[in-house]
């Protein structure tokens, strides 16, 4: 027999950040019950991570917040993934990994020391769920989602049989999981993007030397509404790069999100699968070092990347079936170019507020500072083990028996403007920052100096970051 007990606030849907409120409200505990229970489990597990139990409140109900739950079973990005989007291989794309959590929970009650009773049918413990969260962060007073910030476009159909697709009557574009928050209107861009692709609406922006590192994620599920699309059109089924000189279209290529580079669930274009679990994001290689399509012109001045969806019947320049229009906020990648007194470039890669990857590349300064701890102990100039007595020149009077060291580096960015230092005052937020010290290979960074000033154009006129980090970890030199 069922228990009476319900779920009478649950966690958001489709996703939630686990680093902020997570709250499930339990109610309909009888006066004769004394504990709510709530059990946690990994979405396909039968093993709890979590089980938590109760006393109802003045209401009579019982909320569980599970942040401290779901931050011990989320974690980073792969730590590879710069190494691994690299622009080299076939691999163009990547599908969530530690960073997602889908997870189920059970609910009932417990009187007295006896063993808790679960809400069960006739096929056993029933499970709720699952649920979706990302590594991200929110504030306390964002319990739904981030005010105003929407993760998943929602695409209807039209008359036709099949339907084509369409985007729905809001036009409430998903922004890709950046703290890159400043845009560009599609019909300010200066070149033929908006009546190519039919977009007025805001393009994330960025500023990138040619052979900067960068990846991009999107919310791979689109919303379905009424009326409905074609069956096919699940999540972003495809990306164009679209590469310009000026206002001069220069070439547009189409990355399929399919599995066999690196994306999914679809083999092919039109499988329709719906993307769940790791499939509900899709990362995209989308720097100039690293770019989808694995070339791109010399003559380059900017480029997009546009998430598309499936359609029918596709128009334009499309030559598969996918949608003429973005079905996600595109992003467009601005080409920054090198001074002759810059320094090497030294790109910056963090893990921002939604849980996924930004960077930032500094030219302005490349210090290396090394303190050095040597460890000695005495010895006597003269041997007196010898047949006479001797002191040579040579001879230190104190012998170093270990040595560690400690690398400090610091790195300045060139001016900056206010859409960069906004991006930056993630960087120093992070928890895990990694810089490329040489070229494709990345280290872990510890930053030393934590603190950000906000800085305008207005109030700043020109100005600049600094940094200084550490590469983690005591290095033994010598006799360590």
């Amino acid at each position: 027999m069922a228990t009476p007990i319900t779920i009478a606030q649950s966690p958001q849907t489709p996703f939630s950040f686990a680093y902020g409120p997570n709250p499930i409200v339990l109610d309909g505990l009888s006066i004769n019950y004394d504990k709510y229970v709530l059990k946690v489990y990994r979405f396909g597990s039968n093993v709890a991570i979590a089980d938590v139990r109760q006393a109802p409140n003045t209401n009579g109900m019982a909320i569980f917040d599970l942040r401290n739950v779901i931050q011990s079973q989320v974690g980073p990005i792969e730590s590879e993934i710069e190494s691994t989007l690299n622009g080299l291989g076939t691999e163009r794309l990547r599908t969530a990994g530690p960073e997602h959590l889908r997870y189920q929970v059970e609910i009932g009650y417990q009187i007295g020391n006896q063993a808790p009773v679960m809400n069960s049918n006739g096929g056993g413990i029933i499970k709720y769920g699952p649920y979706l969260v990302y590594a991200g962060a929110k504030f306390e007073s964002e319990v739904t989602s981030f005010e105003g910030i929407n993760y998943q476009t929602q695409i209807i159909g039209d008359d036709s049989n099949p339907p084509c697709t369409e985007i729905g009557a809001s036009r409430n574009y998903a922004r890709p999981f950046t703290d890159q928050y400043y845009s560009i209107n599609g019909d300010e861009t200066g070149d033929t993007f908006s009546t190519v692709y039919s977009y007025t609406d805001p393009i994330i922006q960025h500023w990138k030397y040619d052979g900067d590192w960068m990846a991009t994620t999107w919310f791979n599920q689109l919303g379905i509404g009424n009326p409905a699309p074609p069956i096919q059109a699940k999540g972003i089924e495809a990306f164009d790069v679209v590469f310009y000189n000026g206002a001069t279209l220069i070439s547009t290529s189409t990355v399929p999100n399919i599995v066999s580079y690196g994306g999914g669930p679809n083999i092919a274009i039109g499988d329709g699968t719906a993307p769940d679990g790791p499939y509900s994001t899709i990362t995209v290689a989308s720097g100039p070092g690293n770019i989808l399509t694995g070339s791109k012109p010399v003559n380059w001045t900017h480029y997009y990347i546009v998430p598309l969806a499936y359609t029918p019947c596709p128009e334009g320049q499309q030559q598969l079936n996918v949608t003429s229009f973005p079905v996600a906020m595109p992003i467009r990648v601005n080409k920054k170019e090198p001074q002759c007194n810059d320094f090497n470039p030294t790109e910056v890669s963090w893990i921002n507020s939604d849980g996924y990857l930004d960077t930032f590349t500094f030219t302005k300064r490349w210090e290396r500072t090394i303190n050095q701890n040597n460890n000695t102990y005495l010895k006597e100039y003269a041997d007196y083990a010898s047949t006479s007595y001797d002191v040579n020149t040579y001879d230190a009077g104190s012998t170093v028996y270990s040595q560690s060291m400690k690398q400090i580096y610091t790195i300045q960015s060139d001016f900056v403007n206010d859409e960069e230092a906004y991006l930056l005052r993630s960087m120093f937020r992070s928890p895990q920052v990694k810089v490329e010290l040489v070229a494709n290979r990345w280290y872990a960074a510890k930053l030393i100096n934590t603190s950000y000033v906000e800085k305008t154009h207005r109030k700043d006129k020109l100005f600049q970051y600094t940094i200084q980090f550490e590469i983690p970890g005591i290095a033994y030199n010598m006799r360590g």
